[in-house]
């Protein structure tokens, strides 16, 4: 990958998963994920984007349920990556002038748009089972983060939704087409060969069946002529 494209994956998982913490006169950024294979994600991106080695632990919140903690802990280093992904200070990890961001689609030029959407989709993203149904999700605790999605999505043209569910945002798409490119933008090629493979079963068999109901009606359509004919000469 280029630098661009780590830079716009690193974007996403610290506006969607990371915070500030403050102790005394430290500021570090801390990312919190639920699984291992995000974790070496974030670990990998900001050691190869940055030269900085996070660290990382693993915090069991009960015992069934953990988490995984990358922290960045010096405020030199914190200072750095702020500025360099255009981040702010505060609760909320917002871009600068976010209204102009999101109007005008300008991440930066130094950033990629579908690597944001695979970092924003690794962290927090969700595809149904192609079998059941079609439906793909990015959820947020944050509307701004929302809207940013949103918009990113119908910039490529994906035909996306928005709505708030269980106390949070979540940036749909319902459409099998839909999905399938998003998957291709992305590049989960695993994941878009079996959607591409299930879905073109399905095609398959609804082409089948309307070709029988087809069949079938217009044999219903003979049988009811002939009876009628029979009556007739009754």
């Amino acid at each position: 990958k280029d630098i661009s494209k780590r830079k716009g994956e690193l974007l996403a998982f610290i506006k969607l998963k990371g915070n500030i913490v403050k102790s005394g006169q430290k500021k570090n950024i801390v990312i919190i994920l639920e699984d291992p294979t995000t974790t070496r994600t974030a670990y990998n991106l900001i050691k190869r984007v940055f030269k900085i080695y996070p660290s990382v632990k693993k915090e069991n919140l009960s015992n069934t349920k953990k988490h995984y903690k990358v922290e960045v802990p010096f405020l030199k280093e914190t200072e750095r990556i702020l500025k360099e992904l255009n981040l702010n200070w505060g609760n909320e990890l917002i871009p600068n002038k976010q209204d102009i961001v999101e109007k005008r689609l300008n991440l930066n030029k130094n950033f990629s748009k579908d690597s944001y959407l695979r970092g924003a989709f690794l962290v927090n993203g969700f595809v149904n089972d192609p079998e059941k149904m079609y439906h793909l999700e990015i959820s947020t605790n944050n509307e701004g983060n929302a809207n940013f999605i949103h918009t990113l999505f119908d910039y490529y043209g994906l035909n996306s939704r928005i709505s708030f569910w269980k106390k949070k945002w979540v940036v749909y798409l319902k459409r099998g087409d839909s999905i399938f490119e998003f998957l291709r933008l992305i590049g989960l090629q695993n994941a878009l060969l079996y959607f591409q493979d299930i879905r073109a079963r399905k095609d398959v068999l609804n082409t089948v069946n309307r070709l029988v109901n087809c069949e079938t009606a217009n044999l219903d359509k003979t049988v009811l002529s002939a009876a009628k004919q029979l009556h007739d000469i009754d």
